[in-house]
């Protein structure tokens, strides 16, 4: 009884085990071998950016197993002259051509397939140490370490340090592999005094996968440093875009409540107060300026947003283009300027959209209307051939596939106006571009520069392209690009 009470507090109370001391070198040891481990993957810490980061990757290492296995192919011929002279016989080089040859196009085909787009790292893995095996035999039959072939491997660890973007596991067994066969493979035919030789050879192979690993291990940062500065960038456009819709859709409501009541005061004290006419039309002004440039933002986050869709529908170009100049008129003959339509042979059926068409067309007849001096600004639609729209300075978007066909409409609008340098062309197409100080805003008249932007993005939706041509001192011709396309063999629908 004595004995079990004795024994009773021991039970309850067990004795711990003991801790092994682990010395100070090898924690430190641990700790960076588990730092070195964690800065080896370079992925986002979120979950849905950690995805698309991947996928990324999975996609680069794709399309670069491909360029690796045509560089493979490309390099045969000059590889198999530079053995002719080598020492190797002609059956061990042929066979390890012909072999690195079809295993690269089989690692071709396979990527084509389901399960490669899917898994394409084990065949490249494979296809790499599968070189570098190719490469060992040739060092092999060429005299050990004293053979030039030596110097493959280390192209090998280059060209997959800077090429394959997959994971560290891949680039590491790539480097190392093939490093130990050489040394296998070379201890089999050594011969006395190839001592040094080995030495060398084996300090040049380890200092190119030092260089290679520390490559990868960068260019890894770097994708990753790429690709969180890509997304923080869409973000912030994404937030800016939602922003400025946002204010626009604010600022529209007060604004035509502005616009009614400037109405009706004009209609009211225009007779009785005289003295306030020319106030109240500067407001009215103003205030149709600043509706304009809010409907602008509104439509350019739609545009950026991809919420903007399309309704085709027969359009009857020549009277089109007549209802359109017959609109204008009045508001160049106010400036002092002529509007004329040159129909010519315009009196022809497309199908297009016409709401977006004529967004357009209103964009360019405003410049014309802003930039024009004096004079008659014409607007002159016609059918040309796509081979013809070589003639204009500049195109955008450019597009090839409008330059092949057989017929093109184009709706020019030909000014007289102080005309642009062909170095400022292509400001004009971006976003908020305007022409140099010393032309556009001589007389005042410069604008917030989005009306040709949204203008090219809404003739690419419509199939075609915004194009000038213009001498400055002599005016500019703009016009508006389109595939004609019949109504009679075209189907309507968005």
């Amino acid at each position: 009884m004595s004995e079990i009470a004795a024994i009773a507090p021991q039970a309850a109370h067990p004795a711990r085990p003991r801790r092994i001391a682990v010395p100070k070198p090898l924690k430190a040891a641990a700790s960076r071998l588990e730092a070195f481990r964690q800065s080896c993957v370079q992925v986002p810490e979120e979950p849905e950016l950690r995805e698309r980061f991947l996928s990324e990757l999975k996609q680069q290492t794709l399309e670069r197993g491909r360029t690796a296995c045509i560089i493979a192919i490309a390099l045969m011929p000059a590889i198999a002259l530079a053995e002719l002279g080598s020492g190797l016989s002609l059956r061990l080089a042929l066979c390890a051509n012909l072999s690195i040859l079809l295993g690269a196009r089989a690692i071709m085909i396979y990527l084509k397939t389901a399960a490669g787009r899917r898994r394409p790292e084990p065949s490249l893995l494979f296809g790499f140490l599968y070189c570098g095996l190719m490469i060992d035999l040739m060092v092999y039959g060429t005299g050990g370490f004293t053979s030039p072939y030596y110097g493959m491997l280390n192209l090998l660890s280059l060209t997959v340090a800077l090429l394959m973007p997959w994971e560290f596991r891949y680039s590491l067994a790539v480097f190392f592999l093939p490093m130990g066969a050489y040394l296998s493979i070379g201890d089999l035919n050594r011969v006395a005094g190839d001592e040094q030789t080995r030495t060398i050879h084996l300090v040049l192979l380890v200092l190119t996968a030092i260089i290679a690993l520390t490559s990868d291990l960068i260019l890894r940062r770097a994708r990753l440093t790429g690709f969180l500065q890509q997304h923080r960038l869409l973000q912030a456009i994404a937030y800016r875009d939602a922003l400025v819709a946002r204010v626009s859709h604010e600022l529209r409501t007060p604004l035509t409540v502005l616009l009614g009541y400037t109405e009706l005061l004009q209609s009211d004290i225009g007779e009785t107060h005289p003295e306030h006419v020319g106030t109240l039309e500067r407001i009215a002004e103003n205030a149709d300026d600043l509706s304009r440039l809010i409907d602008e933002m509104l439509m350019l986050s739609e545009l950026r947003g991809g919420c903007l869709g399309t309704s085709n529908e027969p359009l009857e170009l020549g009277d089109f283009t007549q209802a359109l100049t017959a609109e204008f008129a009045p508001l160049f003959e106010k400036h002092d300027l002529r509007l004329s339509a040159d129909l010519g042979g315009a009196h022809v059926t497309t199908v297009t959209d016409p709401r977006l068409l004529r967004q357009i067309l209103c964009s360019l007849l405003s410049n014309a209307l802003k930039f024009s001096r004096d004079g008659e600004v014409v607007i002159r639609p016609r059918i040309v051939a796509g081979a013809r729209l070589n003639r204009w300075q500049h195109m955008m978007p450019a597009s090839r596939a409008l330059m092949a066909q057989p017929e093109v409409i184009e709706i020019s609008v030909i000014d007289r106006g102080i005309g642009i340098e062909a170095s400022a062309l292509k400001l004009l197409f971006a976003d908020f571009g305007q022409l140099p100080d010393e032309s556009a805003t001589a007389e005042g008249r410069s604008g917030v520069g989005l009306g040709l932007s949204i203008s090219m993005r809404l003739a690419h939706l419509l199939g075609g392209a915004v194009a000038v041509c213009s001498i400055p001192g002599h005016g500019s011709e703009f016009a508006l690009l389109l595939p004609y396309r019949r109504a009679d063999t075209e189907g309507l629908g968005g």
